[in-house]
Parts: structure tokens; sequence; C-alpha cells
């Protein structure tokens, strides 16, 4: 059976007992063939997140979930985690849905979307809401019908991401966080940190509703745990 990899983890306390916190570490946001958009093949996919060591992807084409019909969702052979989203536009936004839902038709308005995702046990992130030209409706971001916004979009600018967090922030949302990947280079440049394990889309729908994860650029957590290895090396060299 496989398992989660779950293999990122820092030395919290270097004080006896040692606590080790391990997280997983999810792109969400990434397009590939499936979407018009992108240039990106599933394997491409694969073999970058494995470069970068990634727990996780979610494969969130352009009003498509064809992904899952050419690779298995769930743990791969290495333990990579792959899961089918997809990206839907509506005249309010655009939102990463996840979860069992069932075919979503085009055209929805951004309630009915919301509602039929809800309603299905799944759940709605707002994609890049402060994005010109492709941002959220404030009025529905204020409405109560979202739980979930990128608070870091890899391709948005630093001031949208900016107004995200802090619309986020005060409002209770919770903040998520992916690279919108349509090429190589860019996947991987801003993931989501869970804190539980990950296996499955319920899993993720689980974790998102529980609101124990956090938006993150990956350079500063790969900043972080080697700050936090050569911390623990000179302990251990003492």
């Amino acid at each position: 059976m496989a398992w989660p990899a779950k293999h990122r983890y820092y030395l919290f306390d270097l004080s006896a007992p040692w606590v080790q916190i391990w997280f997983m570490l999810f792109d969400m946001h990434i397009h590939t063939k499936f979407s018009p958009c992108s240039g990106l093949s599933l394997e491409q996919v694969l073999d970058r997140a494995r470069q970068l060591s990634l727990d996780g992807v979610c494969i969130t084409d352009h009003h498509s979930r064809a992904a899952a019909r050419v690779i298995a969702e769930g743990p791969q052979a290495d333990g990579l985690v792959v899961l089918v989203g997809q990206e839907y536009a509506t005249d309010q936004g655009d939102f990463l849905v996840f979860g069992p839902l069932p075919e979503l038709a085009p055209g929805m308005p951004a309630p009915q979307l919301l509602e039929l995702v809800a309603h299905a046990g799944g759940a709605a992130i707002g994609a890049h809401p402060f994005r010109q030209g492709r941002g959220l409706d404030p009025g529905l971001m204020a409405s109560g019908f979202l739980r979930f916004i990128e608070g870091i979009n890899g391709r948005n600018s630093t001031e949208d991401n900016n107004r995200a967090n802090q619309w986020g922030r005060v409002n209770g949302l919770g903040l998520v966080g992916g690279s919108d990947a349509h090429t190589a280079a860019e996947l991987g440049s801003v993931v989501t940190e869970f804190k539980q394990a990950i296996s499955n889309s319920k899993d993720l729908v689980g974790a998102l509703k529980i609101g124990e994860f956090e938006a993150r650029w990956a350079s500063d957590i790969y900043l972080q745990m080697f700050s936090a290895s050569r911390y623990a090396a000179a302990y251990l060299a003492e």
C-alpha cells in the first residue's frame, strides 16, 4: 500500500526530547494540456513535483477533470499524491473546486456553483481574488458563501497577493497557495502547507474545513528548512 510521503519535517525543539513536526506541501493550482492555455503534460507535472520533493499536486484544468481519466488519483507508487479538481469560471470570478462533485455544466452563476459544491461535500476556493480583470466580486467574498481564497497565487503581482492576504485575514477566510502553473518552471513556486495527512480528495476537503493550513512561497520553506538543518548540525557538533 502506498502512503503519503510525509517526508517534510523539521526540528521544532532541540532540547530533549526532540519533537519532529511533519507537514505536507501541495501545489493546489496546476494547469495541464487539458487546459487550452497550458502546454504541461501530466508526465511533466509529476516529474517536476518529484524533483521539488512536493508531497502532492492538484490538477485544476479549466472546466475539465479529464486528467482523472488518465491517471489514478491518490498516492502514486513513490507516495506523491495526485488529486484532480478543476477551475470553474463565473461572471463573479473563478473557483478551484474539489471533492465528490457531479459533472459541472458551464455557465452557472457563482452562488449556484458554491451551493452545489457545498451540498455535494466538496470545497470551493476563490482563485486569484484581486487579479486585474480576473478577480472575485467583493460582494460575493463578503457574503459568507465563500470560505477559502488563494492567499498566494504564483502568477499574481505582489500587490494582488498582499490584498488577498489582507482581505482574507480580516474576513476570516482560509488562505490557500498555488502556483497557477502553465509551465514546468512555474510549478511548485507556491504551495499550501497542511498539518495532517492527505491521501485523497476527501482528506483535502476535510483539511480545508479544519483550517490547519497555510499559503507559502516554496522558497521561504526551503530557506527555513536549510536554516533549521544548519542549526541542528551546529547544535549536535557541540
